[in-house]
């Protein structure tokens, strides 16, 4: 006979009804007896002795006493974690273990915040069986449950935590709190650029989708740049996907569970690229344009920044124009004219010169495109022959041409001057001299574009009545010592008169 008693003081034992069980091998038999102990408390320790009979009596002493347990209560919920957002659901994953005997059959959610926590009751649960062991009872084993959180609120956040209850009863502890969050709107669009044509207008912009809730609709509303003017839609496609990033708050939280979640639940933040484009639109015309998003949540709650833009245009006046260098018949200019992306770019340049009536064109002048980093702006040089008359003042302004037409201003007028003469050179000086030659030394600047290359010596007698006279000079030369307090404006000249 079996007898059972609770682990309590003063407690009474009572028999266990037992069935012989099978014969175990070995030289003396033995047999295993099995005995089922029912309408016991769970989660309760016991103590059990057993005794043996035979035809000749009960055994003098009983077995030592053991301590066993039945099943107990399982223990709170482990490793919850939000497995990705939705507009009006949220989907929890959580492992539970499974007390020996007891298998978890009820999972309570509860949902609240600082004020306290409600039992949730919109729920859905899919969870694995539990498994029988070869014995035909339950082991001690752990499940992965997955929870659906239905009708919730979309831009909300939510507190949730998870009780499991099996036949013994519900888990003394409820497991950690986990943030919900459902999908919320989209946000507001950032500033869109446009490719500008004659009378079209493609507008780009990117936008994030929400998570859980994707772009479903975005809208482009355009007017005039103009007081009273009318706004007009058009719907606009997406283009290309941009970025495509795993949520990295999900996935340290799946990672610190270390739980496998199916790629079909993995939360994913996506940025696309959206185009709309406007057609049949008036020339050289400023409009407004701003654009909003919509998903199954609801629209944005504003409109993206205003952007002004204008229809292909003429291009902007030339500027920073300036004389680069001159020689005694030509100069060369060089000027800027700003680009406007996305309209036609400057092909030509055109150069008139003032009269005393009116500005003249010039014909045969050279124009060359410089190459420069900046993508918003060109350098241009011009060469611009005028003739053979040196030292004289013109007044010039540049024209800047498109596909569209010439730029509504010209540049601000720019005055060159062709190379001048030498001026006068300093009093010539004597040092050195022979019977019949003398070597003298004078200093004169260069003039820009135009350099000293003759000079014509004159001399005469240092009496009365003399005249001068042309003295060939045997040897000219440039020295390469310039005049003292004058660095770099004038070079000193040395020449060998003879006879």
């Amino acid at each position: 006979e079996v007898q059972i008693r609770p682990d309590a003081f003063m407690s009474a034992w009572t028999l266990v009804q037992l069935e012989p069980g099978m014969q175990a091998g070995g030289s003396a038999p033995s047999r295993t007896w099995i005995g089922t102990a029912a309408r016991l408390e769970g989660d309760t320790a016991y103590r059990i002795r057993a005794r043996a009979r035979n035809a000749v009596g009960w055994s003098v002493e009983c077995s030592p006493e053991e301590v066993h347990r039945t099943s107990t209560r399982p223990k709170a919920p482990q490793r919850v974690a939000c497995l990705g957002r939705h507009p009006r659901r949220a989907r929890l994953l959580f492992v539970v273990e499974d007390p020996e005997g007891a298998p978890v059959h009820t999972y309570n959610i509860e949902v609240g915040g600082v004020l306290g926590y409600r039992p949730y009751t919109q729920c859905e649960f899919s969870a694995e069986d539990p498994q029988r062991g070869p014995d035909g009872r339950f082991p001690r084993a752990r499940r992965q449950v997955i929870c659906t959180l239905n009708g919730l609120e979309p831009e909300s956040e939510y507190a949730a935590r998870v009780r499991c209850q099996n036949d013994v009863g519900a888990s003394e502890e409820a497991s950690e709190s986990v943030r919900v969050l459902t999908s919320v709107r989209p946000p507001a669009p950032g500033l869109p650029h446009a490719l500008v044509g004659p009378e079209t207008l493609e507008v780009f912009w990117d936008l994030e989708d929400p998570l859980g809730a994707p772009i479903e609709r975005c809208t482009l509303e355009y007017c005039r740049s103009s007081l009273f003017a009318s706004r007009e839609r058009v719907a606009a496609e997406p283009v290309a996907l941009v970025r495509k990033q795993d949520d990295d708050e999900h996935n340290a939280t799946i990672i610190a569970a270390a739980v496998q979640v199916a790629e079909a639940t993995a939360v994913v933040s996506t940025t696309r690229r959206w185009r709309a484009l406007l057609s049949g639109l008036d020339r050289e015309t400023a409009y407004q344009l701003r654009t909003n998003a919509s998903n199954s949540v609801a629209t944005s709650s504003s409109f993206s920044p205003v952007l002004t833009v204008k229809t292909c245009d003429r291009p902007p006046a030339p500027h920073h124009i300036k004389c680069e260098s001159r020689r005694p018949a030509s100069v060369v200019l060089e000027v800027q004219v700003a680009e406007i992306l996305g309209t036609f770019p400057v092909d030509r340049l055109v150069v008139e010169r003032s009269t005393s009536l009116l500005w003249q064109e010039l014909q045969d002048v050279k124009v060359k495109r410089l190459d420069t980093p900046a993508a918003d702006s060109s350098c241009w040089e011009i060469f611009i022959e005028f003739g053979v008359t040196p030292g004289v003042l013109h007044e010039l302004r540049v024209w800047a041409h498109n596909q569209f037409g010439r730029s509504s201003q010209p540049s601000a007028v720019c005055q060159c001057r062709t190379s001048d003469r030498p001026p006068p050179p300093t009093a010539p000086t004597c040092f050195a001299r022979w019977p019949h030659a003398l070597c003298l030394e004078w200093a004169t600047p260069d003039p820009e574009g135009a350099p000293v290359w003759r000079f014509d010596v004159q001399c005469r007698q240092d009496v009365a009545f003399s005249t001068w006279k042309p003295v060939v000079a045997a040897d000219t030369t440039r020295s390469s010592q310039r005049t003292p307090g004058q660095p770099g404006a004038a070079c000193v000249w040395v020449a060998m008169l003879e006879q």
